[in-house]
């Protein structure tokens, strides 16, 4: 089936149903309240699922060669212009974090099964040319193409530096940052901003023991935070999923709090020039991990659960980046995870974990 879909004459933010990584706590800033519709978008929108073999979990994209990346166990690329697959890399036994330098045409991505080993693919003939191992359990990995550098978080690495940044050109670990989690929490998802030169790691319960999560903004060129953006959710089990996005020709940071595959959370709008939130939708039909922004249309993807008058227990919604109202919801398979969108095509990509899929359409 092939994927097509109007574009929408309002700038919208598309949310998607997942895993759950990470969640955080409450930050003064404007409250405005989500209305839904429940509309599904099926009619509009159709849906290609394209087999990447065993469980899909993240995918990263190159316009420039307008290629998607997928983590699925081993590495796939898949053709924009086809949508199938073109390449399978089987270096890595256990890949499930991917992330493109579109300036190098560079793919990096994270083999945990023993450890954690650093792969280095080519775009160009779809080969490993480096690998770096000796690494931690990897919850998050990044790239910033203007420095030259791939960032990770370190799920459990409490008691030891958990955010790393290697070197594109030595190879080498040159940054290193412990966040102090505690034994109670734990690195979710980490994203780059270019533009500002930050990093935004995201820290989530490890247990029911606490539903405080938070994220921290890292300067990239000190290694140190910039500041720290917290959410607790009193009364809420479960909760313990927060996932950013970035909007680079706004300068905002979207913080995506919700617990997994439920469906209410909360979106607080970072200005990342005054590092403050500027403003808050509460309320929203949310559920992390899955959140990337397009901004063309003003437009972001997430993840959502269970949706009302919709039959699918896992969803994808669009919602309206001015205002936070639902306006969409597509139905998806089963556990949607990290999915990415290509601003200049509009070709959003969904890794759907238990079924080894990935589900394209267009906005």
């Amino acid at each position: 089936m092939r994927v097509s879909q109007r574009k929408s004459r309002v700038g919208v933010l598309v949310l998607a149903g997942s895993l759950g990584l990470v969640l955080a706590g409450a930050v003064p800033g404007s409250a405005a309240a989500a209305r839904t519709t429940g509309r599904p978008l099926a009619p509009e929108v159709r849906l290609h699922n394209i087999a990447v073999g065993k469980n899909a979990f993240q995918v990263a994209i190159d316009p420039g060669t307008r290629s998607a990346w997928v983590a699925a166990g081993h590495l796939a690329r898949v053709s924009e212009v086809t949508q199938r697959v073109t390449a399978r890399i089987l270096a890595g036994a256990n890949v499930q974090l991917v992330a493109v330098d579109p300036k190098a045409k560079v793919v990096w991505a994270a083999d945990c099964a023993l450890g954690c080993t650093l792969l280095e693919v080519s775009e160009a003939n779809n080969r490993v040319t480096h690998t770096i191992a000796g690494l931690p359990a990897l919850s998050g990995i990044a790239v910033d193409p203007a420095r030259h550098l791939v960032w990770m978080a370190a799920g459990h690495q409490a008691s030891a530096p958990n955010v790393l940044a290697v070197s594109e050109v030595s190879r080498t670990v040159v940054r290193k940052l412990r966040l102090h989690v505690g034994a109670d929490h734990q690195l979710g998802a980490i994203t780059i901003d270019t533009r500002s030169g930050t990093a935004w790691a995201s820290v989530v319960p490890s247990g029911p023991a606490t539903t405080r999560c938070s994220v921290a903004e890292i300067r990239e060129s000190t290694g140190r935070i910039v500041r720290g953006y917290a959410r607790n959710h009193v009364g809420m089990p479960g909760a313990s999923s927060v996932v950013t996005a970035i909007d680079p020709r706004r300068g905002i940071a979207w913080l995506a709090f919700g617990a997994p595959r439920a469906p209410s959370g909360t979106v607080e709008i970072v200005s990342i020039a005054r590092h403050a939130v500027i403003r808050t939708f509460r309320g929203i039909t949310l559920a992390p991990p899955g959140l990337a922004i397009d901004p063309r249309i003003r437009t972001a993807i997430a993840t959502l659960g269970r949706y009302p008058n919709v039959r699918s227990p896992d969803n994808v919604a669009v919602v309206s980046e001015s205002s936070g109202k639902v306006q969409r919801v597509i139905p998806m398979g089963y556990y949607p995870n990290q999915l990415a969108v290509d601003p200049r095509s509009g070709n959003v990509y969904v890794p759907i974990v238990f079924k080894g899929i990935v589900t394209e359409f267009r906005l």
